[in-house]
């Protein structure tokens, strides 16, 4: 029998002052309760235990490696996220001649891999039970006690989500059961498995969520990226798409009781953008000081923000109800 030892540090950055005093409470209590949790974590063909605590610092060699990396200067909290995998030996023939042997090739680029985007996975599942509990700092992986490499960025800024529902009271975020989202995700987001292409509507709106915590991705993309998850999960046929989107969101969210134009002001941002009617900058654009640019900013900025509200709250309402799609159907009064 053979072992694998896969540790991930990840940051967690403290809310500001600034930010919605809930931030801070969602924040501490998540922490809490990962903390006395054993997660079934799967990786590969066989169900592992991830263990998760708060650490109160790192070592000499840990620092070093989190000094170097770091790209802020916030004060944060950091988890480590530890898991054990053990196997039997493998036998790859291709790898008979090879310098490589089949159990380290299979340490190397399978268990690594899987185990790096099941971490992301469960970070997507965190943030959908609790909404602006998390502002994601760096993460460092090591296996076998080995720093492997920097995961990549999760630039989802849910405490900025957040923020824009306690605003404008719509859509509301609850505090879901950890484990239960989590085996909602596992089982319901993609029937044919977590790593394999979306076959549902949930599938495809999970998908599109996950491109919102990419760093590469620019707020526009991130707006096209919301909407598609809005429309995978509200959209039916080609005709009158905001409007399904207007209506069929308030029966399911609940009716927006102040700022009743925001969705069709991000719907008409949305179209106006896509079909050629809205200005935009230049790629290689001098945006300093100019009022047309910062016009520009407030108005998709605002747009983008409700698309990332309603989506997510969409998805935290699914988890909740343990749906995979959602149905709806006229009744005449």
């Amino acid at each position: 029998m053979n072992k694998a030892e896969f540790e991930i540090y990840q940051g967690m950055i403290i809310p500001l002052r600034v930010e919605p005093v809930e931030c801070i409470e969602l924040m501490n209590n998540l922490i809490s309760e990962l903390c006395i949790l054993e997660i079934n974590f799967p990786v590969d063909t066989q169900i592992v235990k991830l263990k998760i605590e708060q650490l109160t610092e790192l070592d000499q060699g840990k620092k070093v490696l989190w000094n170097l990396h770091k790209q802020y200067g916030r004060d944060e909290v950091i988890l480590k996220f530890s898991a054990t995998i053990n196997f039997d030996d493998k036998n790859y023939e291709e790898f008979e001649s090879k310098d490589i042997s089949s159990n380290d090739f299979y340490i190397k680029y399978i268990l690594s891999d899987t185990f790096e985007k099941r971490f992301y996975d469960f970070m997507i599942s965190l943030d959908i039970a609790r909404m602006g509990a998390f502002h994601h700092g760096i993460g460092l992986m090591f296996m076998n006690r080995k720093f492997i490499k920097k995961l990549t960025d999760l630039r989802f800024r849910s405490t900025e989500v957040l923020a824009s529902s306690l605003e404008k009271k719509w859509p509301v975020f609850e505090s879901l059961d950890l484990l239960k989202t989590w085996n909602w995700y596992l089982t319901k987001v993609s029937p044919a498995g977590i790593d394999e292409l979306s076959t549902n509507s949930l599938g495809r709106a999970i998908n599109a969520f996950s491109h919102l915590y990419s760093s590469k991705e620019s707020e526009i993309e991130n707006l096209f990226w919301s909407m598609v998850g809005i429309e995978a999960l509200y959209v039916k046929g080609k005709e009158g798409i905001g409007e399904q989107v207007r209506r069929k969101a308030q029966v399911f969210l609940g009716e927006i009781k102040e700022f009743k134009n925001r969705l069709t002001k991000m719907y008409d941002y949305r179209s106006s953008f896509v079909h050629g009617g809205r200005d935009f900058p230049n790629y290689f654009h001098i945006h300093d000081g100019l009022e047309s640019y910062n016009k520009y900013i407030n108005e998709y900025s605002d747009a983008l923000i409700i698309s990332q509200a309603l989506l997510v709250a969409t998805i935290q309402k699914m988890a909740k109800l343990d749906l995979c799609e959602l149905n709806f159907k006229y009744i005449l009064e």
